[in-house]
């Protein structure tokens, strides 16, 4: 499966705008070049996942959103259990912190 450059770049700026923040800004708290970051967000380039993780972090937003699969970024993949299953606060903390662990080793394994 391919990730959708064009859509993640798309979001990203979204995302840094909503934010206020220069690319300038961004770019130096994730620790890329700004051309770098350009780039990305203008879909011209695939990223490493790490650098997409550091990225959502630096914005403050889910990788659900940078990826698509939220339409906002106030809404992600464990809010949306939460609110199924009736999890407290700290259980759907909980379930963010094991997803994100697990990315590594899904990548690692699709990638295979």
């Amino acid at each position: 499966m391919e990730m959708n450059t064009v859509l993640i770049g798309k979001r990203i700026r979204q995302a840094r705008k909503m934010r206020e923040m220069s690319a300038d800004v961004l770019s130096e708290q994730v620790g890329i070049a700004n051309q770098t970051l350009r780039h990305i967000e203008n879909g011209d380039n695939k990223t490493k996942l790490q650098t997409l993780i550091n990225i959502a972090d630096a914005l403050n937003v889910s990788m659900d959103y940078l990826l698509g699969r939220v339409p906002s970024p106030d809404e992600t993949i464990t809010a949306e259990i939460k609110n199924t299953y009736g999890l407290t606060d700290y259980q759907e903390k909980m379930l963010r912190v094991m997803v994100e662990n697990m990315v590594p080793i899904i990548t690692s394994y699709v990638e295979k």
